[in-house]
């Protein structure tokens, strides 16, 4: 996760780069956005879901404010905050009843920084803006899965790296509302449960999926000054 976070942060570099070099700017660079939809859980055991019949369980509910800045009228940045309740299973492989189900909620909050790409290249009433984005996120309050023996950590930091497009209709020069698509993945201990370790696996399970995915879809509130 590291090195794809520091992949990230190096395409960053560029549009920082470039942007710094522009002296054109949007009649109102800065913007405060709010957003909010749903979130789909894709991590270890999440078939679970599946098998069992709660698929639709995976879909939970998340909401976000952010910041931003626009340098010209192509390339921005945006710091942003969200809050999430996600969805995780433990380990039926290894246990003597293999059809149990072992569900668990956990609240998860997340900062990001992006860099924005205007696609149109100067701003318009409607807008396509590309952004990726390295962040870290926090999991606590979890729920009991009552697993017989994998344990779940309930307090997690994890870095992450996403990257999303968005799409922008502006009413006047000062207010807007956007769809915003997003995928993000976080490192492993992120939903709680540890990468499989095979002097572990009774304490672990095999837990072995190697990121912890969320992909979000948001309606967004933005208003630009």
């Amino acid at each position: 996760m590291l090195r794809l976070v520091s992949f990230l942060a190096a395409l960053l570099l560029p549009i920082a780069s470039v942007a710094a070099q522009s002296k054109s700017k949007p009649e109102h660079p800065f913007s405060i956005s709010l957003q909010g939809g749903p979130m789909l859980s894709v991590n270890e055991n999440s078939f679970t879901y599946v098998d069992n019949g709660h698929a639709s369980d995976l879909i939970t509910k998340q909401a976000g404010l952010a910041f931003s800045y626009y340098f010209n009228g192509r390339f921005g940045t945006r710091l942003s905050g969200s809050y999430g309740r996600n969805a995780g299973g433990c380990n039926v492989d290894q246990t003597k009843d293999a059809e149990k189900y072992y569900p668990y909620k956990f609240d998860g909050v997340n900062v990001f920084l992006d860099g924005l790409v205007n696609l149109s290249d100067e701003w318009k009433e409607f807008s396509s803006v590309f952004y990726i984005g390295i962040g870290v996120g926090h999991t606590f309050n979890f729920t009991e899965s009552g697993h017989p023996w994998q344990r779940v950590s309930h307090k997690n930091t994890a870095y992450g790296a996403r990257v999303g497009l968005l799409f922008q209709y502006d009413f006047s020069s000062h207010f807007g509302a956007y769809l915003d698509f997003c995928g993000e993945a976080y490192e492993d201990n992120y939903n709680g449960l540890e990468p499989y370790k095979g002097d572990h696996d009774q304490v672990y399970g095999s837990a072995g999926f190697p990121y912890d995915l969320r992909g979000l879809a948001s309606f967004g509130l933005i208003f630009h000054f």
